[in-house]
């Protein structure tokens, strides 16, 4: 796949993202679903996908926990710098943290919320400001901005 159409795709990707981190602000966790995670989701993987491609030329599969360990291992075996392996383990980490905030059980979902040093009111604020941090990572890694 050509730099140009990835770049176009992780632009896109990345536009995305923000506008759904843009929507959490003020938020109460009650209104966050299953539906609003595998929108994110669904933006990461792509994003996370592009930069494989150019990367490492990898094909990536998905998020799951298989997948990851794929990654992971295949960016070791190729000795990737430390920056994109970050890039990699935060797709994996805001995942996790997703799952865990629509998790149905709700020692699980307090157990996370508590994890991040907020509470259920703040919670998807605290997710907004991780989406804008890995945003403003692939901005400065990706596209120099």
């Amino acid at each position: 796949m050509p730099k140009a159409n990835c770049d176009e795709r992780i632009k896109l990707a990345l536009a995305c993202l923000q506008k759904k981190a843009d929507s959490l602000k003020g938020k109460r966790i009650s209104e966050f679903g299953f539906a609003d995670r595998m929108a994110i989701e669904r933006e990461l993987f792509e994003l996370l996908k592009q930069l494989c491609i150019l990367r490492i030329g990898y094909q990536l599969q998905g998020l799951g926990d298989i997948h990851r360990e794929a990654l992971l291992k295949e960016i070791s075996s190729l000795k990737c710098d430390l920056s994109f392996r970050h890039i990699a383990q935060s797709v994996f980490e805001l995942r996790a943290f997703m799952q865990t905030l629509t998790s149905n059980n709700a020692y699980v979902r307090d157990e996370a919320i508590s994890n991040a040093g907020t509470t259920s009111k703040h919670a998807l604020g605290i997710l907004g400001a991780h989406l804008n941090r890995f945003i403003r990572l692939i901005n400065a890694e990706v596209f120099g901005i």
